[in-house]
């Protein structure tokens, strides 16, 4: 059980999306995961067929000693020779 979330679209995205500049990440990994807390880790068993990218920041802030690392992950699928968007995950630190 978790709290509910009551935000807008655009308030959800700022927080459980986007919420740090995923383009300037220190760490980007192609089909691999960084960090893992204590949520289910399976991008790669339910996305099989795909390929992802994941854009990780190992810490935010240096007094937080790492405990608010968080990472996107960007799910791409190929289709008629093409790569589509098929997800986007977002993982953090959590208790």
């Amino acid at each position: 059980k978790g709290e509910h979330i009551n935000l807008t679209l655009p308030e959800y995205v700022d927080r459980y999306v986007y919420n740090e500049d995923y383009q300037a990440a220190p760490v980007v990994t192609l089909d691999g995961v960084q960090a893992a807390g204590n949520a289910l880790e399976n991008v790669q068993e339910v996305f099989s067929d795909c390929r992802f990218v994941e854009y990780y920041y190992p810490g935010i802030r240096p007094e937080n000693e790492s405990f608010d690392w968080c990472a996107l992950k960007v799910v791409l699928a190929p289709y008629n020779e093409e790569w589509y968007l098929v997800g986007l995950i977002h993982s953090e630190w959590t208790i």
